[in-house]
C-alpha cells in the first residue's frame, strides 16, 4: 500500500503574527542606502508598535548605527537579532513558507531549490538560510521543522499568493528560473500531493524593471475572497498591453474557480511610473504589500493623492493600513513583500 503524503496547509498571512527581515548591509553602496536603512527602521518600529514581534537577520560584525539604535529602544520580547550573513535582502524568496499539519501546534517551513532568479546574483549563503533557521527554531522548543518539497525544482515564494483554499502562481517565472524546462505538470502533482490549497496558474511576463521574471506578488494578490490584480487605464503605461493580457487570463481563471471571488482591479496611473537616476523604469506595484495579522503595509509611489489612499482603506476595510515609501526598495528592484517573511509565534 502506498504511503499517503502529509498534507500541508499554508498558513494564511492574516494568521501569522511575527515578521523576519534581513538588514540591508549588502546594499550600503546604493544611492539610496541611507533612505533604505531609515525605511527599515520605520517599518520595524511600526511592526513593534502593532505588537508584531520582529526578527532581524544581520551578520555578527554589523556596525550600523541605525540598527544599534533600534536594538537600544526595543526589548528582546519584541525584537530579536539572528546572526547570519545573507547575500541579499529578498528573504521572501529564499526563506521557508510556514504551513500547518494535522498535528496541533506543529509548524513546517516548506522549501524548494533557490538560484537567485536564474543565477542573476550571488546566492551561496541565501540557499542555506532555511537550514540555518533550524539552529534558532529547534523542533523540541518551537514545534518547527523544515520540509524540502523538491531538490530539483526552483521556486520562490514571492511567486505564490494564497488564502485558506487556493493559491496562484506565475508559470513564466518558474520557466525562466528552471532553464526553460516545462515543469508545470510536476508542480501540479507536487502541490496536489502535498498542499491543502488548490493551485491555479497565470502565464505572464514580469512588469517593466522586474528582475524576477514575473513574480505574482506584483501582479495578483489574494485577500480572503478578494482577488486583487494590477491594472491600468493609462494607455501610456509601459505595461498597458501586458496588464490587459493579465486581465484576460483572470477572466478565464474566474470561470475555473469553484467559489465566488470578487475581482478588484488596482489601477496604476501615471503617478505610479517611477524611474531611477538613469531614467530606467522601476517595478512599482501597489500589490507588493506586506500583510501580517490585521496589518497591511502598502507601498506607495513618490506622489499619491488622498483619494487613492481612500480606495485602499475601502478594500482593506477590516485592516489597519500603514503607507510605506516604496522608492528605497524599488531602486533595488524589490518591494516590502519581497523583503519580509511572515513567521509565527511559538511561545
Amino acid at each position: 500500500m502506498n504511503k499517503v503524503a502529509t498534507q500541508y496547509k499554508i498558513l494564511n498571512e492574516s494568521n501569522t503574527d511575527e515578521i523576519m527581515l534581513v538588514w540591508p548591509e549588502k546594499h550600503m553602496n546604493s544611492d539610496f542606502s541611507i533612505e533604505l536603512e531609515i525605511n527599515y527602521a520605520h517599518i520595524i518600529n511600526l511592526l513593534i508598535h502593532h505588537e508584531i514581534k520582529t526578527y532581524i537577520v544581520a551578520s555578527e560584525n554589523n556596525d550600523s548605527s541605525v540598527l544599534t539604535n533600534i536594538r537600544k529602544k526595543n526589548n528582546n520580547n519584541m525584537l530579536k537579532i539572528l546572526n547570519y550573513e545573507c547575500d541579499d535582502i529578498w528573504i521572501r524568496d529564499y526563506g521557508p513558507l510556514i504551513a500547518t499539519t494535522h498535528i496541533p501546534d506543529q509548524r513546517v517551513g516548506l522549501t524548494f531549490e533557490y538560484n537567485a532568479y536564474g543565477e542573476k546574483y550571488n546566492y551561496n549563503n541565501d540557499k542555506k538560510f532555511s537550514k540555518i533557521l533550524k539552529n534558532y527554531f529547534t523542533p523540541k522548543i518551537t514545534c518547527y521543522d523544515e520540509k524540502r518539497l523538491s531538490s530539483r525544482i526552483v521556486f520562490e515564494f514571492g511567486n505564490l499568493t494564497y488564502n485558506d483554499d487556493i493559491c496562484i502562481t506565475n508559470i513564466n517565472s518558474i520557466r525562466e528560473h528552471n532553464e526553460g524546462r516545462d515543469i508545470v505538470n510536476q508542480i501540479k502533482i507536487l502541490f496536489e500531493d502535498n498542499i491543502h490549497q488548490r493551485l491555479y496558474f497565470i502565464d505572464c511576463p514580469g512588469i517593466t524593471g522586474d528582475d524576477t521574471d514575473g513574480h505574482i506578488d506584483n501582479l495578483v494578490r489574494l485577500d480572503g475572497k478578494k482577488i486583487l490584480y494590477m491594472g491600468t487605464d493609462y494607455d501610456k503605461h509601459p505595461d498597458f498591453k501586458l496588464l490587459r493580457n493579465l486581465e484576460r487570463q483572470l477572466l478565464q481563471l474566474r470561470s475555473n474557480l469553484k467559489d465566488d471571488y470578487e475581482f478588484i482591479k488596482i489601477n496604476h496611473g501615471a503617478n505610479t511610473i517611477m524611474n531611477n537616476s538613469k531614467n530606467d523604469m522601476l517595478p512599482f506595484s501597489y500589490l507588493n504589500y506586506l500583510k501580517v495579522k490585521d496589518i497591511i503595509m502598502l507601498p506607495v509611489p513618490d506622489k499619491i493623492e488622498s483619494k487613492e489612499k481612500n480606495i485602499f482603506s475601502n478594500i482593506f476595510n477590516e485592516k489597519k493600513i500603514e503607507f510605506i515609501d516604496s522608492r528605497p526598495f524599488i531602486v533595488e528592484y524589490g518591494g516590502i513583500h519581497c523583503a519580509t517573511l511572515n513567521w509565527y509565534k511559538y511561545e
